[in-house]
């Protein structure tokens, strides 16, 4: 059976395109997360509802930036990081933070979760917006695909050991500077989490025959975590 995969313009959301039909991809959802971590899993699950072909409230296209605008939000970006940066490297001076072991290490920990916090905020904007075009009572299903090859993964690995490489050069910087490593902490966190929670798209692996469809099952409407706008 052949299946399509089509982004969407809500985060951690798709399209799946399915003998005929259409459904929408909630690749947060999916188990068994072990797969990140090397395990091989037997099968994964993830949370799928059927549209109705009436439904284009998902027909929406993703915008593209205009050109030139990329290479402006970066400049932006970086002129702001640089703000920051000296602004918190003054703050770290001023209060000898530094200086204060333990303080300076429960920081770096809050910059872990406030990203564990902007990325549950983003999810539950995403769900929400979500439940806004569903219309009500749609099948929900779990989506099973078989792990054929057993490759084991190890993205979860790619920005959890940089955050540790981070934490060592943040522990040994004593002059105030340390306090730009809590930025590019809080993003490698960021990224960690979003790896580790499963939203990596799964098309790849599907394309690359490492995975095949297994089978759907119904899900309880009772326990779904979806719920639709009437």
């Amino acid at each position: 059976m052949d299946l399509y995969f089509k982004a969407l313009d809500v985060y951690y959301f798709g399209i799946l395109e399915m003998n005929g039909k259409r459904y929408v991809l909630d690749s947060n959802s999916l188990a068994s997360k072990r797969y990140y971590w090397g395990f091989a899993p037997k099968e994964f699950k993830l949370d799928i509802i059927e549209l109705e072909d009436s439904n284009r409230n998902f027909d929406k296209k993703i915008k593209m930036a205009p050109e030139g605008s990329h290479s402006l939000a970066v400049s932006l970006g970086i002129g702001l990081s640089l703000v920051l940066n000296r602004i918190w490297a003054g703050i770290f001076r001023y209060y000898s933070i530094s200086q204060n072991l333990y303080f300076k290490i429960l920081l770096f920990l809050l910059s872990i979760l406030l990203a564990f916090v902007i990325y549950r905020f983003i999810l539950w904007r995403s769900r929400k917006e979500i439940g806004r075009r569903l219309t009500p009572n749609r099948p929900k299903y779990k989506i099973v695909f078989r792990n054929v090859k057993k490759q084991r993964q190890f993205h979860a690995y790619v920005f959890l050991v940089p955050i540790f490489i981070v934490f060592g050069i943040y522990m040994n910087i004593h002059n105030g500077t340390e306090a730009g490593l809590l930025f590019v902490n809080g993003m490698l966190a960021y990224l960690y989490i979003w790896i580790e929670s499963g939203s990596i798209p799964l098309e790849y692996a599907y394309r690359k025959e490492r995975i095949e469809f297994e089978r759907l099952e119904a899900v309880n409407e009772d326990k779904s975590i979806y719920k639709e706008k009437n």
